[in-house]
């Protein structure tokens, strides 16, 4: 099994990340160095026996492990874990063994009742075809990863809405492959995913700023980001109306400057040469956001924002008239 780092793993149904992987002195094969979603679990912060073989993003003495290989599980993939919900396969396999399409009950004085089950067959063939679902519900399905490319587009290609929370998704990529194969998507519910967002995009990198035009609502509760990567992300979201970040310890709404990307257009294609070229989302001098151009509700629930002047950096988000953003500060 090769594992990477950043990589999103279940051992004995407790979730950790991939921080290390090679030998450990002492020890015999390749172990994995894991942190913990719970940091209370482990024995040790990355180091043991006075060597350091990784670092934790927290500061938890006890959110670090070795684990061997064979004690992993990687989870599924997203069309795998949407066939397995949504087929019916225990209702197919039923249908199957009731051929002649009669079904009994029996009664307590045990007597045999004929029962017709009216449209069953119908509902079974609903649910066994899951291109015809406009939303769907994967919580808790331990999916890392999408599946091969073209396959979430052949299973559920009319995916309106989407709830991917609390599986094993680590990296941006997983997201714009989901938004690729489903133009329809529209809602995209990602918390408690540990996701690997990017904190700057730089200049000159072909095909950095990918533009995913259909997302609306997009939910990034406690998924240990930061506002800096939120920053970014305005650059891919030009029609975002809804995002949340809830529980995600964020301290300040401040971005930092960096060199400016060129305006894509919604269908993500290059604007013609010598037309104007404003920005997806940029900042103002002061670090606050301007991006976001039509964001209505941001939701900073449950965080770490402890001042009212980082409040304010929120004034330069265009529609914030309308915007919820229960950001509180916290009492000191």
């Amino acid at each position: 099994m090769s594992l990477e780092l950043g990589e999103r793993l279940v051992i004995a149904k407790h979730r950790a990340t991939v921080r290390y992987v090679g030998p450990v002195e002492g020890q015999e094969g390749t172990w994995a160095g894991v942190e913990w979603d719970d940091p209370s679990r482990g024995k040790h912060d990355g180091t043991t026996s006075g060597k350091r073989y990784f670092s934790c993003s927290c500061d938890s003495p006890t959110a670090a492990s070795f684990v061997r290989i064979s004690k992993i599980s990687r989870g599924s993939s997203l069309v795998d874990a949407l066939v397995l919900r949504y087929t019916n396969q225990l209702a197919e396999g039923q249908a199957a063994a009731a051929a002649d399409g009669q079904v009994f009950l029996h009664t307590s004085g045990h007597r045999k009742v004929w029962v017709e089950l009216v449209g069953e067959q119908k509902v079974t063939e609903r649910l066994s075809k899951t291109e015809l679902l406009q939303a769907a519900r994967l919580v808790g399905a331990n999916a890392s990863h999408v599946g091969p490319a073209g396959a979430l587009a052949a299973a559920a290609p009319n995916l309106v809405q989407l709830d991917l929370t609390d599986n094993l998704l680590s990296s941006w990529d997983s997201v714009r492959q989901i938004c690729s194969e489903l133009p329809r998507l529209r809602v995209l519910q990602l918390s408690n995913n540990r996701l690997a967002l990017p904190s700057s995009i730089r200049s000159g990198s072909p095909g950095a700023v990918q533009v995913l035009p259909g997302l609306q609502c997009l939910v990034l509760n406690h998924c240990s980001i930061t506002w800096q990567q939120v920053g970014v992300l305005q650059r891919c979201l030009p029609n975002l109306l809804e995002l949340h970040v809830a529980s995600n310890n964020i301290t300040s709404l401040r971005v930092q400057l960096e060199q400016q990307q060129p305006q894509y257009a919604a269908d993500g294609q290059q604007p013609a040469t010598g037309q104007p070229q404003q920005q997806l989302g940029s900042s103002c001098a002061d670090g606050s956001l301007v991006g976001f151009r039509n964001l209505q509700v941001l939701g900073l629930e449950d965080n770490a924002i402890s001042s009212w002047a980082e409040v304010l950096r929120l004034a330069g988000l265009p529609s914030c008239g309308g915007c919820t953003s229960a950001a509180t500060p916290s009492a000191a």
